[in-house]
């Protein structure tokens, strides 16, 4: 009955101090919510800042009474417009920017702004990993819509989370539960036994405890993600062979590198420039058992960077998606843009499109490509016509 007695009073004690802990802990938890949040910190213009996956350069701000960039506006309607450089620090192109800036103290009725590359006023372009971009921010505003003498804009940096937390489980019997098992199987005369023995067991415990949780933590931060899981099927080749993916093939024929590339939008002739190199890639596509379309088309450098094709040239019909036949060899243009130091040790990776869960994707390798001791190809054209007809070489 005595050793019951204690066991209980024991379990009492240790709920008692756990919930004191708890409402310790809780209390520090409010404690420090209910501090005053630390003000953002107040930045010259014209600095260079790392928000998250964007580095950011502010450049200059204005208001515009008129159309800005390609942006239209109504009449009656004025834009605040903010030109920055950006940089995508991340592996792969992106267009994640819509909410990086925010102006201060400016009631904004349309929310998100209109976001136009400088160059040529390419309304939303991805951009590429290591490629700094002027790009304009332009909010519609009313035409009274009050505006202060001194522009300030906040800067949201987006914070990866982590992909998985670790949970605690309860992997052992309580202590309470171990004291009561352990007294009803002891005698009077082996008491001293007994109490070693559950110092032993509850030692045991804590050490398979400590293993587990080690294990769990490292099979946390191995686990591969579930984009890994369903990462494409590659089928690796090489240039001028070709790779047969599951439902398509391809031979890539022809790589050319520009400074400048010409192009024909909507009758109008334009000369589109780039930060890098404009990289032209001319492939012969075919289906295999039926009709189907190729979509996706990504320039992997040898760090392992990756290009999306552009979407500056808008529509074209030599350009993705290519529809594909059986039998039937067809034509297709891969374009984009690149730093040139991603193309030596390069890959083309083609697929029917950019978001297929174990499907198959052509790997490409550019071994091929001649480049000189700097890394760069060794024939650049300052000037490549797309609407030239391409001769092979």
């Amino acid at each position: 009955m005595f050793k019951t007695a204690r066991s209980r009073l024991q379990t009492w004690i240790t709920a008692g101090a756990g919930t004191i802990a708890a409402l310790f802990v809780a209390g520090l938890m409010g404690a420090f919510g209910a501090l005053p949040a630390h003000a953002p910190p107040q930045l010259p213009p014209d600095t260079p800042i790392d928000a998250g996956r964007w580095r950011v350069r502010p450049v200059h701000a204005y208001v515009s009474h008129a159309k800005v960039y390609g942006v239209p506006l109504k009449p009656g309607q004025k834009a605040l417009v903010l030109e920055a450089d950006m940089t995508n620090r991340t592996a792969q192109s992106d267009k994640a920017y819509f909410d990086v800036f925010k102006p201060d103290g400016i009631d904004l009725p349309g929310g998100q702004p209109m976001i136009a590359l400088t160059r040529d006023a390419t309304l939303t372009p991805e951009l590429h990993p290591g490629m700094t971009e002027r790009m304009a921010y332009v909010w519609p505003l009313a035409g009274d819509a009050a505006v202060p003498p001194t522009l300030a804009f906040g800067i949201t940096a987006e914070i990866q989370a982590a992909r998985q937390s670790l949970r605690h489980a309860r992997l052992v019997q309580s202590l309470a539960s171990r004291h009561r098992h352990l007294a009803g199987r002891r005698c009077a005369g082996d008491r001293d036994a007994g109490e070693r023995i559950m110092r032993i067991r509850v030692l045991g415990n804590l050490v398979i405890l400590a293993a587990t949780v080690a294990l769990s933590y490292g099979m946390q931060v191995s686990k591969p993600h579930y984009a890994d899981l369903t990462a494409p099927i590659p089928v690796d080749g090489a240039m001028h062979d070709t790779v047969r993916a599951r439902s398509f093939d391809v031979r890539l024929d022809k790589i050319v590198f520009a400074r400048k590339l010409k192009t024909n939008q909507f009758g109008q002739e334009k000369l589109l420039t780039t930060g890098g190199l404009w990289a032209v890639v001319t492939t012969n596509l075919a289906a295999t058992g039926s009709s189907t379309a190729i979509a996706d088309g990504t320039w992997q450098g040898p760090t392992g960077l990756r290009y999306h094709q552009t979407e500056r040239l808008g529509y074209r019909q030599d350009m993705p998606p290519h529809g594909v036949d059986p039998g039937l060899e067809k034509r297709g243009l891969f374009v984009f843009e690149v730093p040139s130091d991603q193309i030596r040790g390069a890959r083309l990776l083609i697929a029917s499109r950019r978001f297929g869960p174990l499907d198959a994707q052509a790997r490409i390798s550019l071994d091929a490509v001649q480049t000189g001791a700097d890394g760069q190809p060794a024939d650049i054209v300052p000037e490549f016509d797309l609407d030239a007809q391409q001769g092979g070489t």
